[in-house]
């Protein structure tokens, strides 16, 4: 089965951070699944086949890496981001980018290499970001 570039695998234990990115998410031509574990997020990455997958760091090191290396083995190989609200970040070598939490929609998108869709009004530059959602 080849990789489909319109699918992103989200894997987080967190049901809030799982629902907001599908919200922030939702305007763009992506279809988004979501994983609660390690252990779903390797059966989903299988299913599905991503072209992204974004995923809290910690569960990246579960099982002493064992989601991190199937993710590494898929060919092609989906682009990897790690989530982390504690500071923690994953290696350049294990991953493509990392995601601080909390993040903004356009942080997200520029983590996951998806541009801001044009007719989403922006803040100009030095305005305030009031009401932008975060995760």
């Amino acid at each position: 089965m080849s990789q489909d570039a319109h699918t992103l695998l989200v894997i987080d234990r967190d049901e809030d951070v799982l629902a907001v990115i599908v919200d922030l998410l939702s305007d763009r031509d992506l279809a988004v699944d979501v994983a609660h574990d390690a252990t779903e997020g390797v059966r989903r990455l299988h299913a599905a086949r991503p072209a992204v997958v974004l995923c809290h760091v910690g569960l990246l090191h579960e099982d002493r890496g064992r989601l991190l290396r199937r993710v590494r083995s898929v060919a092609p190989r989906p682009h990897l981001v790690a989530m982390s609200a504690s500071g923690l970040r994953a290696g350049r070598d294990e991953v493509d980018a990392n995601l601080a939490k909390p993040f903004t929609r356009s942080q997200l998108l520029a983590a996951i290499e998806l541009r801001p869709t044009p007719t989403i009004p922006r803040p100009g530059p030095g305005a305030p970001s009031r009401g932008a959602p975060r995760c």
